[in-house]
């Protein structure tokens, strides 16, 4: 335990995606291959998916409260050299960053949703899209 004072004291960094692609990537992840707006949407509505996805919250957040810095997944590159620039390591050479597990086929992330499906995406991650402005 490293104490209310020390820990606060740090300062905290979470790299965050955007919920709407997070969840068409877990869709992959767990071994669904094609694009099916029906398939995805009874993916979604699936208790354990649920559950795994509201579980990354608990991770973004300390208590439901967003005290930290972040970097954007979608992008990565800019965002990190940024925040190594404000603590003060020069990143003025950008370096690679390599991209693993990455579906090289998988279609955009709008391509699975129906109006349903990204309401159930918006109930889990609601606060996350409002806080961090992501649109559809």
């Amino acid at each position: 335990d490293l104490g209310g004072d020390l820990f606060n004291s740090y300062r905290k960094v979470c790299n965050i995606r955007n919920p709407y692609d997070l969840a068409v990537s877990y869709y992959h992840f767990m071994g669904n291959k094609e694009v099916s707006k029906s398939r995805f949407e009874s993916f979604l509505k699936n208790i354990q998916t649920i559950h795994t996805l509201g579980t990354n919250v608990a991770l973004w957040s300390d208590n439901g409260v967003y005290n930290f810095d972040y970097i954007r997944m979608e992008s990565l590159q800019p965002d990190l050299a940024n925040f190594l620039n404000e603590i003060g390591f020069n990143s003025k050479s950008q370096f690679p960053i390599p991209h693993f597990k990455k579906s090289s086929d998988r279609s955009n992330y709008r391509d699975y949703y129906t109006p349903s499906s990204k309401e159930i995406v918006e109930l889990i991650y609601g606060k996350e899209i409002e806080l961090f402005s992501y649109k559809f």
